[in-house]
């Protein structure tokens, strides 16, 4: 297999799948993986930043390619990531349209909304897609980018293959003494973190015992300097506290003492946190774009917010749903059992590694029917 992925640093749901998919290839499914990348952001602050650095570094990749092609050198599989919305976008469909030339079969992991809009594109961009992705698989992390991949037409096959986190055991499922509401998310005004506070702000006015609390690292759209001089100016500084960057076993203490997840991004499609927030027994509370609600699964889609929802109306809600959490233990109790058995029935990583085994168990001869039936068997032989 070609790896086409940035791993870990920086760390973010892209890379956190890459790794684990990485993870599984070379291990359980047994396949010889070479790592090839070059030309991605360093660290959190990095990422969004067009730079000569990373111009020339995926430059270098992609003639490492091209040699690849010219050798005759051919792989089984190639993988890579593509967020659509993203202005790698591009750099993305140039190494799928590369990857179609040294592989059998390459296996495009979709992570972000909006690939109906890049296949769709007018421009350069829109044209480069509907070339470098042409007869590529997708790997979906949501339903709708499986009804947005098979309605484009132009590829080999699309798989839903929803995200995975590891499974902390057996979490409480009891509330704490007052009830604690957490985001997690690299900081990005895009993400909520301006509504979650304002909703702690609302709570604490209607006298709810509320602690809230965001972890998550500095990016070059929030600092963490920048959004506790916020809190203070809202006189919230007691309330909402700043983690920063969490991993490992400070990570695991965020979620154990969270009885909510309140995720109120416009910019996701589905965010390895909520399924975090899932595995640990928290009620998510998010706003019904991309994959969010259907991360949330029918028992508690109730907590996704109409997306065409003003600001204002976001906060209310979100302080409602929170206010009667803290009113009615039970309920509490109920969504929380409820977010647990939609995370161990959906997401845990025993389940994702037999998606992924059957996905390159796949044998290669109803590959080709499968590329003959839409006139693409040429472009990947």
């Amino acid at each position: 297999m070609l790896f086409l992925a940035q791993l870990p640093p920086p760390h973010h749901g892209q890379t956190a799948m890459a790794a684990e998919m990485h993870e599984l290839f070379a291990g359980d499914a047994g396949i010889a993986v070479q790592h090839m990348w070059r030309g991605g952001a360093r660290d959190a602050k990095d990422i969004g930043h067009r730079s000569v650095r990373k111009y020339f570094e995926f430059a270098h990749l992609v003639a490492e390619l091209v040699g690849i092609w010219i050798s005759g050198q051919r792989f089984d599989f190639a993988y890579l990531g593509l967020a659509p919305w993203a202005h790698t976008a591009s750099r993305d469909v140039l190494l799928s349209w590369l990857a179609l030339r040294v592989a059998r079969r390459v296996l495009v992991h979709v992570h972000g909304d909006g690939l109906a809009t890049l296949i769709q594109g007018q421009g350069y961009v829109g044209w480069l897609a509907r070339r470098g992705l042409q007869g590529a698989e997708v790997l979906a992390v949501a339903s709708k980018t499986v009804n947005e991949a098979e309605a484009a037409g132009i590829f080999a096959k699309v798989t839903l293959l929803p995200n995975t986190v590891p499974d902390p055991g057996s979490p409480s499922l009891s509330r704490s003494s007052h009830i604690a509401v957490g985001c997690m998310c690299n900081l990005d005004d895009r993400k909520g973190v301006f509504e979650f506070v304002d909703v702690i702000g609302v709570l604490r006015q209607r006298g709810v015992d509320v602690q809230g609390t965001i972890a998550g690292g500095s990016t070059a759209r929030l600092s963490i300097e920048s959004l506790r001089e916020h809190i203070s100016a809202l006189g919230l500084s007691d309330y909402v506290a700043l983690t920063g960057h969490i991993s490992g076993g400070e990570k695991n203490a965020f979620f154990v003492k969270q009885d909510v997840i309140l995720y109120l991004s416009r910019h996701d499609l589905a965010p390895l946190a909520l399924l975090e927030a899932l595995a640990y027994g928290n009620v998510p509370i998010v706003i019904d774009i991309g994959g969010l609600r259907e991360i949330l699964g029918p028992g508690l889609e109730q907590n996704a917010l109409p997306s065409d929802s003003t600001r204002d109306d976001v906060v209310s809600m979100a302080a409602e749903i929170v206010a009667t959490y803290a009113s009615s233990p039970e309920q509490l109790s109920s969504d929380k059992a409820e977010a647990r058995a939609r995370y161990l029935s959906n997401y845990r990583p025993g389940l994702f590694r037999e998606r992924v085994l059957h996905l390159v168990a796949d044998h290669p001869d109803s590959r080709d029917e499968q590329l003959s039936e839409v006139g693409l068997s040429e472009v990947t032989k």
